[in-house]
């Protein structure tokens, strides 16, 4: 039997540091080749990516060898979005971070890095940190804040089993992702070569083809998912993912009364209208089969199209980077909150060959999206299965209190 759990400061099972002052170091010191520093931008999933990461002399890597990051270090945002951490696995051994960021290093005769890492990312350390930052207009951690974090700690031996059965997890998430990417861009390359076949005479303004357009309705909803029989308003995300996911939806609160009109079927094209990030306005998906009591939201908008033009073809042709252009070109709405409008598209211009050879092309791609569709819900299980398994294994000790590590 393992022994009891010990609550401690992060400092006091790592040591904690930030990196290099902006006088230290500038960005007319990148050259072209040598040692890779990472920042904010290059954490992504608890992991580092090397994408666009600049380059520093072995001068400099000398100079600044104080930021160096060894295999096992963790590194947290500093400014920002400050809940982000990464590991720093072998790969990036010997790589400096910037002042943007602040490098944990643990101490291996204390803690794993690896259920460190875990700890730190689960939901209450998430709060914790969250709830500690300074700052009055971007919160911001110091090293003192963070070492400062309670941190749950068992025996090594039942750290490595919690790390290994969430490592793992994780693993399988990121296969299941790469997976999606992967069928994705071959989708996109798959409509662009059936796109252009089409002959530049078929264009035409969607609105010959649009026999209506439906808006939704946005009621105070609480954040719950509605149960079964229960009316219930979609998310914007339900949609701006690309993929139809009903299950971003909210509960009808008892005292409105719903509006069947607005109800979700199969077979419907939804659009969304508007969005603070304007790359997801005009975003596109075909419900495949949805539960039932579930509306639009005023941010979304049902696309229905006359016999003449298939629906499936419609989400496909709508989500082409042709009909990218064309939407970027016609969105309206200010800085934080852009939007389309029902006439700018029922402007835009598509290409419809006949019905016959629309349902041949919405053929050929719904293969690929069915694919990326069980592959999602793959992913939805796994991500809820990680959950579970965190909750059990981080989540499973009262949460520390002010005062209890003094």
């Amino acid at each position: 039997m393992s022994r009891p759990s010990s609550l401690l400061r992060l400092g006091d099972i790592s040591v904690v540091q930030t990196g290099p002052f902006g006088s230290q170091l500038h960005s007319s010191d990148y050259v072209d080749s040598g040692t890779p520093i990472i920042t904010v931008e290059h954490i992504r999933d608890l992991q580092i990516s090397p994408d666009g990461v600049p380059l520093v002399s072995e001068r400099d890597v000398r100079r600044l060898q104080k930021y160096q990051l060894c295999e096992g270090d963790l590194v947290f945002s500093r400014v920002g979005a400050i809940d982000r951490c990464a590991y720093i696995a072998a790969n990036e051994d010997g790589w400096l971070f910037s002042g943007r960021l602040l490098r944990v290093r643990p101490v291996r005769s204390a803690v794993e890095p690896r259920y460190l890492l875990h700890f730190l990312n689960y939901d209450s350390s998430r709060a914790w940190i969250l709830n500690h930052a300074v700052g009055s207009t971007m919160p911001c951690l110091n090293t003192s804040i963070l070492s400062n974090t309670p941190i749950w700690v068992p025996d090594l031996r039942e750290q490595c089993r919690i790390a290994e059965i969430l490592d793992a997890l994780d693993e399988q998430i990121r296969r299941t992702q790469q997976v999606i990417a992967k069928i994705t861009r071959k989708r996109i390359g798959l409509i662009s070569q059936l796109l252009a076949k089409i002959n530049e005479d078929d264009q035409s303004p969607l609105d010959e083809y649009l026999s209506r357009i439906d808006a939704g309705w946005s009621p105070d909803c609480p954040e719950v998912v509605p149960g079964d029989g229960e009316w219930g308003v979609l998310k914007i995300s339900a949609v701006s993912g690309g993929v139809y996911r009903p299950t971003e939806s909210k509960r009808l609160p008892s005292n409105l009364v719903p509006r069947p009109a607005l109800e979700v079927k199969d077979s419907d094209v939804l659009c969304v209208r508007a969005n603070g990030v304007g790359e997801l306005v005009g975003r596109v998906v075909y419900v495949e089969s949805t539960p039932q009591r579930l509306m639009l939201s005023d941010k979304t908008l049902r696309l229905v199209p006359t016999a003449k033009l298939d629906r499936y073809f419609l989400s496909i042709v709508l989500g082409s980077e042709s009909a990218r252009r064309q939407i970027e070109s016609r969105m309206g709405g200010s800085s934080s909150q852009k939007n389309i409008s029902q006439a700018e598209l029922r402007r835009m211009t598509v290409p419809v060959p006949d019905l016959t050879a629309q349902c041949r092309m919405s053929a050929i791609v719904r293969s690929a999206d069915r694919s990326i569709l069980a592959n999602q819900r793959t992913l939805d299980k796994l991500r809820l299965v990680r959950s579970g398994f965190a909750t059990d294994l981080l989540g499973g000790r009262p949460p520390a209190r002010e005062g209890q590590l003094s």
